[in-house]
């Protein structure tokens, strides 16, 4: 009975023992945890105004992965997205939520220290670096493009605009409402069929700088057309040259250059004077469009 006393007392004195070296190492992981956070190589270097007996919730300011710094007031931070959105954005995108742009993000911290505020500087640098993005509609291709537009109907009023490039408006029309093609009774050629890949796009809402936004049809027309920062090219028309030939030269029809050029250009037969420049920029879509034709000889 006594050995089993003393077996008994020894293991209690072991586990306090453990105890405090658990704990004991705990604080320490603890304290290290809550370390003070090196604002020396941020854009705004931040001194230690003071420590807290208990850990503060932090919240540090990335852009990339460069410390902006440490934001001392959050309710200074949320009027000034509401005063930025009421003043700069409520108008031409009303109902939208405001946000940062994407590589300027937010990482919240505990730490015993308080530190000094320059939430005027940091402020003053988001607003002068323009690095606030506004929800729009987020337009997704299969081949991986992505881009972001105001207004769907502009993207859907170019989507059409963009395939009249290869086919003519009567057979589009026909054959977007399942009309009968009329047969052809002489010689000449009929457009029979058309798909366009992706028929569908995925769309949903997402945010984007105002640069990055398009804004109009003429914005988007110009992406379908040409892809990413197109290279425009252009042509200065000479003596006996002919919309068709011009399309020939650059691998297009003629009915894809009077599209191009519908500011200098109202049909296929016109004449074309001396002089004249001409948009001959090759298309680069994220759509393919196929028409399908029967000619008869």
């Amino acid at each position: 009975m006594k050995k089993n006393l003393i077996i008994i007392a020894t293991a209690l004195l072991l586990s306090v023992g453990l105890g405090y070296l658990f704990n004991s190492g705990h604080d320490k992981d603890k304290e290290s945890l809550y370390a003070i956070i090196d604002t020396s190589q941020a854009i705004f270097p931040q001194e230690v105004a003071s420590q807290s007996d208990e850990p503060v919730e932090v919240t540090k300011l990335y852009r990339e992965k460069k410390l902006v710094g440490i934001i001392h007031d959050e309710t200074r931070l949320e009027s000034m997205f509401n005063d930025v959105y009421v003043n700069e954005y409520s108008e031409e995108f009303p109902d939208s939520k405001l946000d940062f742009i994407d590589d300027l993000f937010q990482i919240k911290e505990l730490s015993y220290n308080v530190y000094e505020d320059r939430d005027d500087d940091i402020f003053n640098y988001i607003h002068e670096e323009n690095l606030f993005a506004i929800e729009v509609n987020k337009v997704e291709f299969s081949n991986g493009a992505i881009i972001y537009v105001k207004n769907m109907d502009d993207f859907n009023a170019a989507r059409e605009t963009f395939i009249l490039n290869f086919i003519s408006q009567d057979a589009y029309n026909k054959l977007k409402n399942d009309e009968p093609i009329a047969p052809l009774l002489t010689y000449g050629t009929r457009e029979v069929g058309l798909t366009v890949d992706p028929d569908r796009v995925v769309i949903s809402k997402g945010l984007a700088s105002k640069e990055n936004i398009m804004l109009n049809e003429t914005d988007v027309l110009t992406f379908l057309s040409y892809g990413y920062d197109p290279v425009m090219e252009t042509y200065v028309v000479k003596e006996y040259d002919t919309v068709a030939g011009v399309g020939w030269h650059y691998g297009m029809n003629a009915n894809q250059i009077v599209s191009i050029n519908a500011d200098k250009i109202k049909n296929e037969n016109q004449f074309l004077n001396v002089g004249m420049e001409l948009n001959v920029t090759k298309f680069n879509s994220p759509f393919a469009v196929t028409v399908q034709r029967e000619r008869m000889t």
